[in-house]
């Protein structure tokens, strides 16, 4: 639990210190690229179909909003 919210807290200042020299729309669009793209390679490594189904895009249609409220 330590290691995770260190990991949170690295995170959070590496994005402020980000925000400084990069606007905030493309570091948005750099952060979901990079974490599609370690779901997927994750995915692929343990052999799991990627979950692309229309019931999977409905369950996550929420988090469209989570980085505007963040």
């Amino acid at each position: 639990a330590l290691s995770y919210a260190f990991c949170w807290g690295v995170g959070t200042t590496l994005t402020k210190l980000a925000l400084s020299e990069i606007s905030a729309t493309t570091l948005l669009v750099i952060q979901l690229i990079s974490s599609v793209l370690f779901l997927a390679i994750a995915c692929y490594i343990k052999t799991r179909q990627l979950p692309f189904s229309l019931a999977a895009l409905k369950q996550g249609i929420a988090g469209i909003f989570e980085p505007a409220l963040a």
